[in-house]
């Protein structure tokens, strides 16, 4: 056999164990406090970019609604005109 197919094996089957760990623990129903402690695992240095992302989607979306409400060269129906 050569030397690098037991590696390649090794690796698969690790693979497939964390897989099946996986599936173990993510078929168990999550209560409130366990997602409150999931939300302690990210690090704070992330809720400023959390809330920057936000922010900017949610000001796009603004953006969006108003062109597509309020722009009268912006048509969303079709018209009969030929």
């Amino acid at each position: 056999m050569p030397v690098g197919y037991s590696v390649l094996r090794a690796s698969r089957v690790s693979a497939a164990r964390s897989a099946l760990n996986m599936m173990k623990y993510s078929t168990k129903a999550e209560t409130p406090s366990s997602k409150m402690k999931k939300l302690k695992e990210i690090p704070a240095e992330l809720y400023p970019l959390f809330f920057t992302l936000g922010c900017g989607i949610l000001a796009a979306a603004v953006a969006l609604s108003r062109k597509l409400l309020y722009d009268p060269a912006v048509r969303v129906a079709r018209s009969n005109e030929k």
